[in-house]
């Protein structure tokens, strides 16, 4: 399988646990239920490293979401922003794979105002962060 396939398991996991209290028993019946070709360590670093730091994520999709609170954004949106917030800031991922997968995550699964909205946060967040990541080299 392939890290996209991994990605969209992440995608699809993050998203579901948002209806389930006890994150990490939502992952162990999930890994138990799936694929075993899927990269798991990857998978669990993902999930459990978004709700390792959902406080600084969620603050960071806060700040640029355009007047938008959390609980405006559709679940499918803050799903592929978590994740790609995730790998952009904590991850050896590329920022901009992260970026194109979460748009891709988007189109996929809420359409084509979605991928705009979830784009456009992305893009201010790599902005920020090239920034501050270009004044820490001057």
């Amino acid at each position: 399988m392939s890290r996209r396939d991994d990605r969209c398991k992440a995608y699809e996991m993050v998203f579901s646990a948002e209806f389930h209290e006890d994150k990490a028993a939502y992952f162990e019946l999930e890994r138990s239920l799936a694929d075993d070709k899927l990269d798991w360590g990857f998978i669990r670093a993902c999930y459990f490293g978004i709700y390792d730091r959902v406080t600084e994520i969620d603050s960071s999709i806060q700040r640029y979401s355009m007047g938008f609170t959390l609980a405006r954004i559709k679940k499918t949106d803050l799903a592929a922003l978590r994740l790609s917030i995730y790998e952009i800031q904590y991850s050896d991922t590329p920022p901009k794979v992260a970026l194109n997968e979460a748009i891709e995550l988007s189109k996929e699964y809420t359409g084509e105002e979605s991928y705009r909205f979830v784009n456009g946060i992305l893009a201010k967040i790599m902005r920020v962060e090239r920034r501050s990541d270009d004044n820490l080299e001057g």
